[in-house]
């Protein structure tokens, strides 16, 4: 069923920080690191079904992919040897593998391994969470159909190169590709189509080429990882022996850290957190960019936000601005060095922040004549449901045709930004 949906941004957060304890960590081992997540692991652990976040953690560190991102956020080789090779009417990727990446059972991996991962991702079974983006391979709608046996746009015509087939140019082809963690086609050697229950279950037992593999696993303790042995790093990389992911309450969370049960809390937005680990001698923190955008979806299908005009009302009624300038705001506590970083912006309009044509006009760098960027107006908003014939009654509740003018929110429990956002638009 298509459902229309009118959405606006609301704020593109522009830093995320990570919290770390400088006291020498919540184990007398050294080596061993604890992270603090505040949602339970779920125990999807591969790359085809992971879901969460949380549960994207355990796969980057048991599972590696063709590509990875570095810290400068640049596409670079993992298990291949160098970017692809693409061809000149963009409807060929060539990846060559580099040899002697091993997964944690000894095997090597391979071309076949990372076909049979996009098989488990075509299947006509699945039903997973990440097999977007394959509908443009050659061969992927006999192959998810069950007409057709194998997945043709997938070749292997060596142990260490994969060539990808599309019916069409794709803009994102070599990281939807490249990005995907591979996984090993012996260890779920039972597979064949219409079977992917094989690799769905028993999830918490991973067979990956990371750096490190999964030693236990509990929804209500969470989980914790020792090294792949297999796995060969550089110089200096992953020195930690042990990683312990422990689930921990948002409130409690930096006095965990100041305690010592915990050593890392990574993607911190909460501008107060960050404020007091930026004063305390014994906490440390960084900070990266990322165009992670928040936004409302909004039901055009049904109720009073069916009405084009209640949804125009409701955007110039919401102080974006202030939303950010009260949320992403540092505090006293904060440090001088922290007080520099601007922690969110509102974007202009709910485009694709990271694209080089539109970049700047989401930014607010550069304008378009005629674009709306409905900044908070609340005369605006009374005038366009005038306008529409939504009517203060003498309760002074607008009312058209008998409809009373009410809203509805959907919003997920312990959301610190909805905590903040939604008060302010109920209160205009």
């Amino acid at each position: 069923m298509n459902k229309q949906r009118i959405v606006a941004g609301l704020a593109s957060v522009a830093m995320a920080s990570t919290l770390v304890a400088c006291s020498g960590g919540s184990s007398s081992d050294a080596k061993t690191l604890t992270v603090s997540v505040n949602q339970s692991l779920t125990g999807q652990f591969t790359p085809q079904y992971a879901s969460s976040a949380y549960d994207q953690y355990v796969v980057n560190l048991c599972y590696e992919s063709m590509l990875k991102y570095n810290a400068d956020n640049e596409l670079v080789p993992e298990l291949a040897k160098d970017l692809p090779e693409v061809s000149e009417d963009g409807l060929t990727l060539t990846y060559k593998l580099e040899k002697g990446h091993k997964f944690s059972d000894g095997t090597e991996v391979t071309s076949k391994d990372v076909k049979f991962t996009f098989a488990t991702l075509a299947d006509p079974s699945y039903a997973g969470p990440n097999g977007g983006g394959l509908e443009n391979l050659v061969g992927y709608k006999e192959y998810n159909s069950g007409a057709a046996k194998e997945l043709t746009g997938i070749e292997t015509p060596d142990d260490y190169t994969v060539v990808f087939h599309l019916v069409s140019p794709q803009i994102d082809a070599v990281s939807t590709f490249g990005g995907m963690g591979i996984t090993s086609a012996d260890h779920y050697s039972k597979y064949k189509q219409g079977k992917v229950k094989v690799v769905e279950k028993n999830q918490e037992e991973s067979c990956g080429s990371g750096a490190y593999q999964i030693k236990r696993y509990d929804k209500a303790s969470g989980a914790s990882f020792v090294r792949n042995e297999e796995f060969k790093p550089e110089k200096g990389q992953y020195q930690v022996d042990q990683i312990i992911i422990k689930k921990t309450d948002v409130t409690t969370e930096v006095s965990e850290l100041k305690k010592g049960t915990v050593d890392l809390i990574p993607d911190v937005i909460e501008t107060n957190k960050v404020s007091e680990a930026s004063q305390d001698k014994n906490m440390a923190f960084n900070y990266y960019s990322r165009s992670a955008v928040g936004f409302v979806a909004m039901n055009a299908n049904n109720g009073a936000t069916a009405d084009k005009a209640v949804r125009q009302a409701l955007m110039y009624a919401t102080d974006r601005q202030g939303f950010c300038d009260s949320y992403f705001g540092w505090d006293k506590k904060a440090s001088d060095e922290v007080k520099k970083v601007e922690g969110g912006y509102v974007p202009a309009a709910y485009w694709n922040p990271a694209s080089v044509n539109s970049g700047a006009v989401v930014r607010n760098e550069e304008t378009i004549d005629g674009l709306n960027t409905y900044a908070f107006d609340m005369d605006k908003a009374n005038q366009v449901l005038d306008e529409a014939g939504w009517v203060r009654g003498a309760d002074g509740i607008r009312e058209k045709d008998g409809q009373k003018l009410e809203i509805k929110f959907l919003c997920s429990e312990g959301n610190s930004v909805l905590e903040t956002l939604i008060p302010m638009v109920k209160k205009t």
